[in-house]
């Protein structure tokens, strides 16, 4: 239902052009009453429109619908439909308060919830998301030390097979040398008698 038309026209319109302001007015009451207030001092384009004639430049007219919130010019959001001629010139303009039926109501309540239930749901879906990757994070973490450990445990056991090669061949060495100093003994107790063998050949 329409409310009391408020025109405001700079040259008098004729009665097809009101007729078709009219028309887009009570099309785009009906979108506004189930679309959320713009907020105050607030302005929203809506998808109504309509068109008198053959393009812009040819006398004919555009008819454009927005819906406005703003508690200076009106105490209600309403909504205005301005009539241009002669590319984006405005000719003149009506406007009605915006009246919502209870069905209008409960529509847009059901918005709000379906609104309200998406963002619990986008929310939980985003909180398992992250939980997910905090699981995933402490896995890798895990992972990465125990690949640490492992890797300091075979760093470990390389140390300790060369600590115990080095050792092994220190003792082969001390081995060699004591095996060189009794050789050596007993290359000297080998010449000693010898020459005491000479000695007493002499004799």
């Amino acid at each position: 239902m329409v409310e009391t038309l408020r025109w405001n026209e700079r040259s008098p319109l004729t009665d097809d052009v009101r007729a078709a302001m009219r028309e887009v007015l009570a099309e785009a009451l009906r979108e506004a009453a189930r679309t959320e207030d713009p907020g105050d001092g607030s302005t929203v384009m809506l998808g109504v429109e309509g068109a008198i004639g053959d393009g812009m430049w040819a006398g004919s007219w555009k008819l454009q619908s927005y819906f406005v919130e703003d508690v200076r010019m009106n105490p209600r959001p309403f909504v205005v439909v301005c009539a241009h001629q002669g590319g984006h010139l405005t000719k003149a303009s009506v406007a009605a308060d915006v009246v919502r039926t209870p069905a209008d109501r409960l529509y847009l309540v059901k918005q709000r919830l379906d609104a309200v239930l998406g963002r619990r749901d986008a929310t939980a879906k985003l909180t398992e998301e992250v939980q997910a990757a905090k699981s995933g994070a402490v896995s890798v973490k895990a992972a990465a030390e125990q690949a640490w450990k492992e890797r300091d445990q075979a760093l470990k056991e390389r140390d300790d097979q060369i600590r115990y090669r080095d050792e092994r061949t220190k003792e082969r060495d001390a081995a060699l040398q004591r095996v060189a100093e009794l050789l050596e003994r007993a290359e000297r107790a080998e010449a000693k008698l010898r020459c005491l063998d000479a000695a007493w050949g002499l004799a």
